[in-house]
């Protein structure tokens, strides 16, 4: 059996050690115009701005844009829409002009993940993402709130409160675009405080995506997040992981990002968020 649809997508990881902003946009935009297979490469639209390729079975018409531009010399300016041109979120990612910033990469045709910090220092890492949902089984028109975005900082600088939380998202929500606020749907529970099997073993989820729909007082699944997991939160910031992924012996090769595991915000799961390395 192939991988499930949402790890069923192209990736591209890469680091580098930045000393200015525009290294890490020079990174981006290798990955999403040259690096990706061709059919999964993202559409140079100029001005930093970036068309994902289109979802498009029975006419769904699903895709995503990001913006990135240099802000200064420490920050990097990220503006995320869907295929309504609705802004879902501008924010900055920053901390780019000291010598040696660590920057990491995983981007694919439904996914860009940036991460950065200061390297060799217990600094936190900031973390920049925009993320399209996969709701299979549901057909996707059926699910038309499918673009989650977050950034360490806002449009105007401020760090974004709570911005390290591994459930704090910003996505379409009832009749308008959502602050940021709690969008994964708690799957761990309690009673299983470490992301653990009764036997002891590790295990892993997927992030299922919730948003209130348009006049509702209910949320609703918007599906998953594209080539993510929860991991247990026993794995260290940085562990990798292989995971198998479907039937036949797949594995995929994910990396514990720099967030706070679930349990530190009183979540109902416990677990920490994970992003895939390689296909």
């Amino acid at each position: 059996m192939a991988p499930p649809s949402h790890l069923d997508t192209s990736v591209v990881w890469d680091s580098i050690l930045s000393t200015e902003t525009q290294d890490a946009i020079d990174m981006i935009h290798t990955a999403l115009t040259a690096t990706l297979p061709a059919a999964d490469r993202w559409t140079d639209l100029g001005g930093g701005l970036y068309e994902s390729p289109t979802q498009d079975p029975g006419g769904a018409n699903r895709k995503m844009s990001l913006q990135i531009t240099v802000q200064s010399a420490e920050y990097m300016n990220w503006v995320v829409k869907d295929a309504s041109g609705t802004t879902i979120h501008s924010g900055r990612v920053g901390r780019f002009n000291f010598a040696g910033v660590e920057v990491k990469l995983s981007a694919g045709p439904r996914h860009v993940l940036l991460q950065t910090k200061y390297f060799n220092t217990v600094d936190t890492w900031q973390t920049a993402a925009a993320v399209m949902c996969d709701p299979f089984p549901v057909d996707l028109l059926a699910a038309p709130t499918y673009v989650a975005a977050k950034t360490s900082f806002d449009a105007s600088g401020v760090v974004v409160t709570n911005y390290n939380h591994p459930d704090n998202w910003v996505m379409r929500d009832n009749v308008g675009v959502s602050t940021f606020d709690k969008r994964l749907a708690m799957l761990f529970v309690s009673t299983s405080p470490d992301g653990l099997t009764s036997g002891g073993s590790h295990f892993h989820v997927a992030c299922e995506m919730i948003t209130q729909p348009t006049s509702a007082s209910f949320y609703a699944n918007c599906g998953k997040l594209t080539q993510f997991a929860f991991v247990s939160q026993q794995h260290p910031i940085g562990a990798v992981i292989e995971i198998p992924i479907g039937d036949d012996g797949e594995v995929g090769e994910f990396e514990v990002l720099g967030l706070v595991p679930c349990s530190t915000v009183g979540a109902g799961f416990h677990g920490r968020l994970a992003v895939r390395r390689s296909f």
